[in-house]
């Protein structure tokens, strides 16, 4: 997922690019059928309809047979041994994204005799069953800071001056959705001048959901057939996961 918001909060762009993988150990060559969102549509030349999930420049391995795909929306793949991509895609730039995070930032440099207190409020706006692991914010700061004074809002935080990177690293284990997170970092910076602010932010974001896509890719169904196309029970599971890949915050 790439996200770049304005410093006012307006979303300036939201790109998802998304992949189905699939790790195999079957033997015999089966056929692996997979079940997406009838009501997808594929490309902008496609009618939808409601609430549905759309996708655009979508590829597929070699193994996939679409024969059914167009009608039903079923992938027929006959997998390889091991991990490879199914299928890839990328959302529609015109699609309406919710984006999972909200950054609130405020920043006190009036006083360039004094150091500078930046305040970061973190709002996740996932649905309230939902929640972001191994969350990470960081915070470029001006290249003459020695070091920081962090206050965070609860447990499961740290927040660390990185010196050679001249950034501050603010970690959160955990935020469920609905939940927000607040830290305020003084940057001791020596001798700053107006143009010190310059070099401030912005703010990458980087997190792990699982259980989650933002896309609204749904895989209704995985059945797995022997040659003969008698039924074989699987053992399988499913994992839905997004990452930030390139999450900006401009300040």
């Amino acid at each position: 997922m790439t996200v770049l918001v304005n410093a006012d909060g307006t979303l300036e762009r939201a790109e998802v690019n998304g992949q189905i993988n699939m790790k195999s150990f079957l033997t015999g060559n089966p056929d692996v059928k997979l079940g997406l969102n009838e009501d997808l549509t594929i490309n902008k030349d496609e009618q939808g309809y409601g609430n549905h999930a759309q996708l655009d420049r979508c590829s597929f391995h070699q193994c996939v047979d679409l024969r059914e795909f167009a009608t039903t929306r079923i992938l027929t793949v006959r997998p390889p041994e091991g991990e490879f991509s199914v299928m890839t895609y990328q959302v529609p730039e015109d699609f309406p994204i919710s984006i999972p995070f909200r950054l609130i930032t405020v920043v006190n440099d009036t006083d360039v005799n004094r150091d500078i207190d930046v305040r970061l409020k973190l709002r996740c706006e996932l649905p309230i069953n939902s929640h972001a692991v191994n969350v990470k914010l960081k915070l470029p700061v001006p290249k003459i800071t020695t070091n920081i004074s962090p206050q965070l809002s609860g447990p499961g935080q740290t927040a660390v001056f990185q010196s050679n990177e001249k950034c501050i690293l603010w970690q959160i284990n955990k935020v469920s959705g609905g939940m927000e997170v607040s830290g305020t970092f003084r940057i001791i910076a020596p001798g700053r001048t107006k143009s010190s602010r310059l070099e401030l932010g912005p703010v990458a974001l980087d997190f792990e959901i699982s259980n989650y896509v933002c896309s609204g890719l749904r895989i209704r169904f995985v059945k797995i057939f022997d040659r003969s196309q008698s039924l074989v029970p699987p053992s399988k599971w499913v994992r839905l996961l997004t990452l930030g890949d390139s999450y900006i915050f401009k300040i």
